[in-house]
């Protein structure tokens, strides 16, 4: 809890562009919180490793974007301390079956030691495949350095717990002396073994294997380029061996045909020699590793050179690779003949959207069935924004951070401070999620929550348990209490949005279904009482969910006023004023400014029993009517026709190669009773999508919410025989 409030109130303190001065102090306080819960959260996984209860949860995923994600993570680092730090992966877009996370992990801890120990050089992350079978892979990782090194006396001893090189790493460095104790248990869960070699001041090289499933194997270029610039002939510029290997190889998965020099003078007798045959160089890529500001110098005086020749000359377009790609040092760069900047590490889409673009083309997305981009705030206002979520939170700190987390994303939030305040909020609203802490006084998380689960109305809700335990007897007790997951303190806003994106439904409320909607073309220019154009604005520019909320609105907060009389007249205050936090904090959402500053104003009257209550909550009335009358004008739309089947002739064939290992995982994770069963639904209806045996996939997952094991696997082992596929 407290560092939940530390770090949660810190990244939104960052977030108000304080003075240069408080803007160092809040960095400072976030980097030092952040490595403070770093040696929390390694003694606390120590801790379930130890007692045991070490998981892993197997799920599709994409070597190429985990080293993407890697390359994200620590490129700030390691400009900060002058390194290079170089990923390589396999050419191969193998999709693998196994727990990514804790992959993830194991690279962090080691990358994150290789930089801390270095204090010049590169930092080079490899991986080869070991043993390669049908349906399954053996991979190395390699993550070498050139920092400091290990005497190897020491080398034995390094994977056991608490254990640092020697008594001066933990007063200079820091850390627990857990991280490689940890690796090593989870590279032992994953089927592999993890080892070490290194010299004092020769750097260090870390090893580890694993063992994964293989999904499917394609062997074939990494993107495809148009066919006006497939055959580019392109000149790698790199003044180290190791980068260029592996740029070269990059360039080469790309179909390019491609020449490697390591220095200026080397690329200036090509170019010459090139530029007046019918193949010139058509794209030059420069990595300047000592000095870039002098090898950038050195390539414009070779391209003014070039252009004063006599006849026609050919120059070539020229990417730049850079630790730092700000836009105005790239734009500077312009004139030196640079078209483009790409920030190292460089990870090949990259590499590949930025050859897209300085020759015109449109940069190529990857949408991958499992691995889909992170979604931005603007995407999710537009998916979720509007719907209402109930926390149950009793520290005041953690509800602010909550609450402010939630807002951003255009959710509208109310609260409670414990089980029992909750269980009265859902007899009078209905509410898309709950998220519930754990410990409170009067009534805990637990205990309300199986009090929701005993009415039937409540089978359904989405509970997600807001918790810092980390053990996984706690995660079961949550789940065995009726929630259906849970996010962890400190917030992780990413993992609190992602949990969110599962489980909130934005199907209209109840009794809505069966009516016609507002048009969103039928939107007037004005509306009385609302901000229209503010208001399409607070919905991520969406004016269809926009539409959509005036609708809910309309069809849920008629009464409102009523209510917040009936509360003040039988003396419930606190009810009195949560209403009218709410309605405020609606109409803002909404672009209601009259009736979002009458709420506001009532709200302060309650809590400040102000004696001219009677006068405020005569205004919040009026206000709240002129926006329901303006709503009632608002022209009706028809009913949107229902969505044809697809004939028999549209349904196509089912790539069983790919469908099979997933089902069977599935199948066995249903016979386990494993919560986390419904991951692979997704990559299942992508892979059924337009066969009739995909809505057998709805059936699953309405058993797996009632945590039916027994059916889901039923269902799965029919589905399985419809498809023609074994499952044991």
């Amino acid at each position: 809890t407290p560092m939940n409030a530390i770090i949660g109130l810190t990244k939104l303190a960052l977030k108000t562009e304080p003075a240069p001065k408080m803007m160092d102090y809040l960095t400072k306080i976030d980097n030092a919180s952040h490595s403070m819960l770093g040696i929390i959260n390694d003694i606390l996984e120590f801790s379930k490793i130890e007692a045991g209860h070490l998981q892993l949860n197997l799920a599709p995923f994409n070597l190429q974007e985990l080293f993407d994600r890697l390359g994200d993570l620590f490129r700030s680092l390691a400009v900060e301390k002058g390194l290079e730090l170089i990923l390589a992966v396999p050419s191969d877009e193998m999709l693998l079956m196994g727990d990514a996370m804790r992959l993830e992990q194991v690279l962090t801890n080691l990358i994150s030691n290789a930089i801390k120990f270095t204090e010049s050089g590169e930092i080079l992350i490899e991986t080869k495949v070991v043993k390669k079978e049908a349906q399954q892979v053996e991979i190395e990782f390699s993550v070498h350095d050139s920092g400091i090194g290990i005497d190897p006396i020491r080398l034995p001893y390094l994977f056991e717990s608490f254990v640092q090189a020697d008594s001066s790493i933990t007063r200079k460095y820091g850390g627990t002396g857990l991280g490689l104790a940890i690796s090593k248990r989870i590279v032992g869960v994953m089927g592999g073994k993890i080892w070490a070699a290194s010299e004092p001041k020769h750097g260090s090289i870390f090893r580890f294997t694993a063992v994964f499933s293989i999904l499917s194997n394609e062997q074939k270029p990494l993107r495809q380029l148009p066919k006006v610039i497939e055959l580019l002939k392109v000149l790698l510029v790199d003044t180290k061996k190791n980068s260029r290997k592996i740029l070269e190889e990059a360039l080469q998965t790309f179909a390019l045909e491609t020449t490697s020099v390591a220095s200026v003078t080397e690329a200036a007798f090509l170019l010459f020699s090139k530029q007046k045959t019918r193949s010139p160089y058509q794209l030059v890529i420069l990595n300047f590793r000592d000095s870039e500001q002098e090898g950038v110098k050195n390539y414009k005086d070779m391209i003014t050179t070039l252009s004063t020749q006599s006849g026609t000359v050919h120059l070539p377009k020229a990417i730049l690779l850079t630790n730092i790609a700000r836009e105005e040092k790239c734009m500077q760069m312009v004139e030196s003949g640079i078209h483009a900047c790409v920030e190292k590490p460089v990870s090949r889409s990259q590499l590949f959207n930025t050859i897209l673009g300085v020759f015109g083309f449109e940069a190529f997305r990857n949408h991958t069935v499992i691995n889909q981009e992170k979604i931005q705030e603007s995407q999710i206002k537009k998916q979720f924004g509007g719907a209402r979520i109930l926390v149950v939170e009793d520290n005041a700190i953690n509800m602010q951070v909550i609450r402010e987390l939630l807002e951003r994303v255009g959710l509208i939030v109310e609260e409670a401070n414990h089980g029992k305040t909750a269980w009265k909020m859902l007899q009078s609203r209905e509410y898309a999620v709950v998220l519930m802490d754990l410990q409170m006084p009067e009534m805990d998380g637990f205990t309300a929550t199986r009090l929701i689960r005993g009415d039937q109305r409540f089978k359904t809700l989405p509970i997600i348990a807001m918790t810092a335990h980390a053990m996984e007897e706690d995660r079961k007790k949550c789940l065995a209490a009726g929630m259906n997951g849970h996010v962890g303190k400190p917030f992780n806003p990413q993992e609190l949005y992602d949990i969110l994106t599962r489980w909130i439904d934005m199907s209209p409320p109840t009794g809505v279904a069966d009516k016609p909607m507002y048009s969103v073309h039928a939107l007037p220019s004005e509306l009385p009482g609302f901000n229209i154009r503010e208001g399409i604005a607070r919905m991520g520019e969406d004016a269809g969910l926009y539409r959509r909320m005036l609708l809910r609105f309309h069809q849920e907060h008629a009464l409102e006023a009523e209510k917040v009389a009936a509360a003040l007249r039988e003396g419930d205050r606190p009810l009195a004023e949560r209403l009218a936090h709410t309605m405020k904090s609606t109409a803002g959402q909404l672009g209601a400014i009259r009736f979002h500053q009458a709420a506001s104003r009532l709200e302060q009257g309650i809590a400040c029993q102000d004696p001219n209550e009677p006068a405020l909550l005569a205004e919040f009335t009026a206000a709240l009517d002129e926006i329901m009358h303006a709503l009632r004008q608002l022209p009706l739309d028809s009913v949107s026709p229902a969505l044809s089947i697809k004939s028999a002739k549209e349904v196509r064939e089912v790539d069983l190669q790919q469908i099979s290992p997933l089902l069977r995982q599935l199948a066995f994770m249903l016979t386990e009773q494993e919560s986390n069963a419904d991951t692979l639904l997704q990559p299942l209806r992508a892979g059924l999508l337009g066969h009739p045996a995909c809505s057998s996939l709805d059936e699953v997952a309405r058993y797996l919410q009632r945590y039916d094991y027994i059916q889901a696997f039923s269902v799965v082992v029919e589905l399985a025989k419809e498809l023609g596929i074994a499952v044991d």
